[in-house]
């Protein structure tokens, strides 16, 4: 009995336990889901380091209606995704579809989204995607899909590209990897929203593809109570549908998408906010580039979209590179960074907006002769050109820093340096590239492969960077590029990532770089074929003829570039001057593979095809494969002889010296055959009268005619493709018909043009006889009037003229000049005489000047001048002329009164010494500030902190509470770590170490701190024994120290570095040396940045000298030369 009691008992507490485990579970207050951070936009994804998307939003709904929390967590993938929710680390996955390999893990919900299936062709794929041609077609499909597999199972001929998400597989469609892929609506129209693709046209999904698209469900964890499942189904039924509309218009699952509700405070905030300062990026084509003096681009348009969008005023900051950016943003001089990916070192004073485009991959540019790369490791003894300071050059740094990198400002830097051979590939973004070489009409380029580094070859999300201490900003942004509908942005991608015509391109004005490339090039030198009709050839008057002649006729129009003729006297002549430089180009020549390896070349001029010819009555062959025992002219030298040599070296080729003699052995049957462009022959057939010449085959062969181009003249190919551009095909058509059926006509005999000159001279000289009479008193008239104009124009310029005999007298004084020297007009002055009247403290300079101008023929020198109406300051230029044993037989000299320009430089001389004043106030008074906050810091907060943390150890001892011991414990940890932070920032601000220790004491003290916080060795030495620096010298030297290893820390990727202090004779020498990868020094004197200019600054401060030297990839010396009297020196 007392068993069958027990027993009751205990059965009845295991039902109880049992019934009530689903109350327990169903009263659960919160939800652990996870979050792929490699997501679902924008039905999931991770932003900013938060969970994001339609779904996040949704789920949040639901548990409010279902009353109850989510804890988000965030995994890589979506193989993470499953793999905690299956073993029930997470309660739920918001997007599943129903497929047999959930049913045993997951108990399906109510479907939670509707799926639009699209396909998203690249629009250079031909045809339409059907059953009959799927073999036909690549297909870019994420590799863990379901959809993925049911493809390849049920077409089995499909070939697919697998990429790791759908926005992958539009990169691939759009980089040309693939030709088609399959998405929801939404998540391809995000994709193409955050990217930079203009190539992609979306066209409707056929119905056994969508078919393949099962319905989205959540998928809850089986484990998970079933009342608790039902809890929140049925808070998704009371969702009110305005509820989901209007979350599906925020992520813009629906094409009218177009709201933007900012709240009251962040009103508040755009009302009273000073102007948004943004830097102004002039290279990245089309993004953010110059033209006519101004910054444009698909992302400034973008940044004055948002703009009208929210009523912020932006205000662009011009004349900075990258890395100054970045220093201007760390100092609030910059308000917002766009254009960036996310970057460690950024996000420690700059917040990240939610992207707003996606980076297009990096890929190699080179010449289009290299090499394909597919490994960096390729890449071993050659050099590659990286942006300095970008995501890719400080990973390339700091994992292979074996690889030879050429560091460069721009894309067009980078671009020509490829093309002149500094480096041998550039590494770029597709479309900034792409964009670039075609709007600065570059050849001879080409995609040549990628670095193979997983980590740089994936595109990565393009945002605006904002300061962090301007949160409130940040949220407006995002709501504004949130808010940017797909329709406003088809119109920035329609104005700026869609190629306009070239024929609008040449219409607009020259870039800077242009200009400047054509006023240091205004004479160029160039040679041609001496028979190389219609193309170009040289005629007997020693004149280029043929259709070069027309495109550079137009080209010096355009340019105003003059350009001479050098004649060579054969063709392989001709090519090796524009090999080795000794001409610029060759203006019309056939391009070959070999020609690309050593010149450059335009875009082709003509494209025509090579062609066999022979006599009407020969037998006739139907390709060069019927051409063994034929004997076969060629033009010695040419390309397509090179090229026949390479691929048919069994023909029996017969080399002629031109172009004429190959056509007439043809003609009298030394040679079968000969090949040639129909253009050619036509043309000579009918300078030499020549019949029976026929086409008997085609070759494979294509001819194009190009200009060819130095190598270190990529900008004149730039031009050169603009000229060709603005010529339209009408016009070219009639300009290859004009000299391809030019007539030629003989000279007529000497003695007849002899007569017909001697006649026609006779009537031109009694005309100009007759109205000699009338001219020359005109004439006279006109010189009279130019000699009033020129004395007038002396007058205004004070400006004088004389003449130098033989003798060295000066004569032929000007008004101006007697005027300026107090003499009359007509007197003659000896040097001696001239002499005597030059200041005394200027005169020994002069006579010194004047004698060597009696060797080199030139003078210019500036003097003072003592005439009866006082002191004045002139300028004398005189070029002399010598005979042939040297002797001086005369000369001309101006003299310019510069009284005027002398006291105006000596003004700004004197402001410059009181700017230098008020610097070394400036500085004297910072140093005070800084030893001050440096004292409050270190006395009283770093006292209060440390008294805090002793309390906080006290109450520490005295609970018995774990959770609150451990919150205790972190405080007290917290406490601590501040003070020390505090303690370093008082250091920094002032180091007291310098008063108490002296210099080199401090200086040692600074180092140790920086090696341990830079994991950077440094070396220090010094032979300043018993040396006692000044106070004033020894701050600036610390300070100088302190500055250069900031700056190898943030700039040189430095691995050593060396500070040393000695003495020498009178001078006490600092040196900052590393072994980084330099810089460009007289660039950076141009336009200091504030760690430079401030160790000027305090050299100027104590008469010392600062010198930098610095190599790239060499390293960079600091050197400051202090005079020993500016200091104390010690016993």
């Amino acid at each position: 009995m007392h068993g069958k009691a027990v027993s009751l008992i205990y059965s009845w507490l295991i039902l109880t336990f049992w019934l009530a485990l689903p109350t327990q579970a169903a009263e659960r207050d919160n939800l652990n889901i996870g979050v792929a951070k490699k997501g679902w936009a924008p039905f999931e994804l991770v932003e900013n380091g938060q969970p994001s998307g339609y779904l996040v939003d949704y789920m949040e709904l639901v548990a409010k209606q279902a009353d109850i929390s989510i804890n988000w967590h965030l995994v890589k993938d979506r193989a993470a995704l499953l793999q905690a929710a299956q073993s029930g680390e997470h309660d739920l996955i918001t997007y599943g579809a129903k497929v047999d390999k959930y049913r045993d893990n997951f108990v399906f919900g109510k479907e939670i989204l509707p799926r639009y299936i699209t396909a998203f062709k690249n629009e250079a794929k031909q045809g339409q995607f059907n059953l009959d041609t799927i073999a036909n077609w690549v297909v870019a499909s994420p590799k863990d899909y379901q959809t993925t597999r049911l493809l390849q199972q049920r077409y089995p001929e499909i070939k697919i590209y697998e990429t790791l998400n759908v926005s992958d597989s539009i990169v691939a469609v759009a980089s040309g990897q693939a030709d088609i892929a399959f998405a929801d609506l939404a998540v391809g129209q995000d994709a193409l929203g955050r990217g930079f693709f203009s190539n992609i046209v979306i066209e409707p999904a056929p119905g056994y593809v969508k078919d393949l698209f099962l319905p989205i469900h959540i998928l809850y964890n089986n484990a998970l109570p079933a009342a608790l499942i039902d809890r929140l189904e049925t808070a998704r039924e009371q969702i009110s549908p305005g509820e989901v509309t209007k979350l599906q218009d925020k992520w813009r699952l629906k094409a009218n998408f177009n709201g933007l509700s900012l709240t009251d405070e962040e009103l508040t905030w755009i009302a009273s906010a000073p102007p948004i300062k943004i830097p102004a990026y002039t290279d990245l084509d089309p993004f953010s580039f110059e033209k006519d003096g101004k910054v444009v681009g698909f992302t400034m348009d973008y940044i004055q979209l948002l703009s009208k969008k929210t009523g912020l005023k932006f205000e662009v900051v011009k004349g900075h590179e990258w890395t100054e950016h970045v220093l201007m943003a760390q100092g609030r001089h910059l308000d917002i960074l766009h254009m960036v990916r996310r970057r460690e070192d950024l996000a420690q004073f700059m917040t990240f907006s939610t992207s707003y485009l996606t980076s297009s991959p990096m890929v190699l540019y080179s010449r289009e002769e290299q090499q394909e790369i597919s490994s960096i490791e390729q890449l071993k003894g050659l050099t590659l050109a990286v942006t300095r300071d970008y995501i890719e050059q400080r990973y390339i740094s700091e994992h292979y820093p074996e690889q030879q990198l050429l560091l460069v400002d721009s894309t067009g830097e980078g671009l020509n340096a490829v093309l002149k051979g500094d480096a041998d590939y550039y590494l770029c973004g597709a479309t900034t590239c792409d964009t670039y070489i075609y709007q600065n009409f570059l050849s001879n380029l080409a995609v040549t492969g990628h670095l193979g580094i997983e980590a740089l070859s994936k595109t990565q999300a393009v945002k605006m960077a904002v300061r962090s201490d301007w949160p409130i900003l940040t949220a407006i942004i995002d709501k504004a590029i949130l808010s940017v509908t797909p329709n406003e942005l088809k119109q920035l991608k329609d104005k700026w990532l869609t190629r306009v015509s070239r024929e609008r391109l040449v219409i607009e004005s020259l870039t800077k770089e242009e200009e400047a490339w054509i006023r240091n090039n205004r004479r160029l030198a160039f040679s041609s074929p001496l028979k190389a009709a219609p193309f170009g050839f040289i005629t007997d008057d020693e004149e280029l003829g043929g259709i070069a002649y027309d495109i550079l006729r137009r080209f010096q129009q355009q340019y105003d570039i003059d350009i001479h003729l050098v004649k060579y006297n054969s063709w392989p002549n001709t090519l090796n001057a524009l090999i080795d430089g000794s001409v610029d180009f060759i203006p019309t020549m056939d391009v070959t593979p070999e020609r690309k390896k050593h010149m450059l070349f335009t875009d082709p001029i003509i494209d025509i095809n090579f062609a066999v010819f022979g006599m009407l009555d020969k037998p006739i062959v139907d390709d060069l494969t019927d051409m063994k025992n034929l004997r076969i002219g060629m033009t010695k030298g040419s390309g397509i002889a090179e090229q026949l040599q390479t691929d048919y070296p069994h023909l029996r080729l017969i080399s002629y010296g031109n172009l004429q003699d190959k056509i007439l052995a043809l003609a009298e049957g030394e040679v079968d055959v000969i090949i040639e462009n129909p253009l050619t022959i036509e043309y000579q057939t009918t300078l030499l009268d020549l019949e029976g010449i026929v086409e008997v085959a085609p070759t494979p062969y294509k001819l194009e005619i190009a200009i060819g181009v130095h190598p270190s003249k990529p900008e004149l190919v730039s031009l050169l493709n603009k000229t060709l551009a603005s010529i339209s095909d009408q016009q070219m058509t009639l300009i290859i018909d004009k000299w391809s059926h030019l007539r030629v006509v003989e000279k007529k005999d000497w003695l007849s043009i002899l007569s017909w000159v001697i006649g026609t001279a006779v009537i031109l000289l009694t005309t100009v006889l007759l109205f000699s009479y009338f001219k020359r008193r005109q004439t006279l008239q006109v010189l009279k009037r130019t000699s009033d104009n020129l004395k007038n124009a002396q007058r205004v310029a004070k400006l004088g003229s004389f003449a130098i005999n033989q003798e060295n007298m000066l004569l032929e004084l000007s008004s101006e000049a007697a005027k300026m020297l107090g003499v009359a007009k007509g007197k003659t002055l000896s040097r001696t005489q001239y002499v005597q009247m030059i200041a005394e403290q200027d005169r020994a300079d002069y006579v010194q000047a004047l004698n060597q101008a009696l060797n080199t023929g030139l003078l210019n020198q500036e003097y003072r001048l003592i005439t009866g109406t006082g002191e004045k300051w002139l300028n004398e230029i005189a070029e002399l002329s010598f005979d042939p044993q040297g002797k001086l037989v005369s000369g001309a000299a101006t003299i310019q009164d510069i009284s005027l320009f002398k006291a105006s430089e000596a003004e700004v001389l004197e402001n410059q010494a009181e700017l230098r004043n008020l610097t070394s106030k400036l500085l004297s008074v910072q140093e005070e500030e800084r030893k001050r906050v440096a004292r409050d810091l270190h006395d009283d907060l770093s006292q209060r902190l440390a008294v805090i943390a002793i309390d906080a150890g006290t109450l520490l001892h005295k609970v018995e509470d774990d959770s609150v011991k451990g919150t205790l414990q972190k405080i007290k940890q917290d406490l601590v770590r501040i003070a020390e932070d505090t303690h370093s920032l008082s250091r920094r601000l002032h180091p007291s170490i310098l008063d108490d220790l002296g210099l080199i004491d401090a200086l040692r003290s600074e180092i140790d701190n920086f090696q341990k916080r830079e994991q950077i060795r440094v070396d220090f030495f010094h032979s300043a024994k018993g040396f006692q620096a000044d106070k004033d010298v020894a701050l600036v030297l610390f300070r100088i120290v302190q500055e250069g290893l900031r700056n190898i820390a943030k700039y040189s990727e430095a691995s050593k570095a060396v500070v040393s202090i000695n003495l020498v004779k009178d001078l006490l020498i600092l040196q900052v040396q590393d072994d980084g990868m330099g810089f460009d020094v007289v660039e950076a004197k141009r336009s200091p940045g504030l760690g430079l200019q401030s160790m000027m600054e305090r050299a100027r401060l104590i008469n010392a000298e600062l010198e930098i030297v610095s190599v790239e990839n060499k390293g960079t010396t600091i050197e400051l030369q202090v005079p020993l009297e500016q200091s104390q020196q010690a016993d």
